[in-house]
């Protein structure tokens, strides 16, 4: 079992997934990145939340077919709720 603000990286044949536990709430955040065909699904607590790509318009081209460039991503996941007045 996964601890606050840990996460767990499994890798498959065709697929990736990325676990992950918040500091807040507790809640268990999946999420799977199918290559073929190219899909990204996210899940809270073992409920879909969303997909991406669901009708195919992105696709996973093999790096074994392009040239190989350094790039760098950085990013924040903010999960959480917010109350408005």
């Amino acid at each position: 079992m996964l601890k606050d603000r840990e996460a767990k990286i499994t890798r498959g044949e065709d697929a990736v997934e990325i676990e992950s536990v918040d500091d807040v709430g507790g809640d268990i955040h999946r999420y799977s990145v199918q290559f073929s065909p190219f899909r990204i699904q996210y899940y809270i607590n073992g409920q879909w939340v969303m997909e991406v790509n669901s009708k195919d318009l992105l696709y996973f081209e093999s790096p074994n077919n392009v040239e190989a460039i350094d790039v760098s991503i950085r990013f924040k996941l903010i999960i959480g709720k917010r109350r408005f007045k």
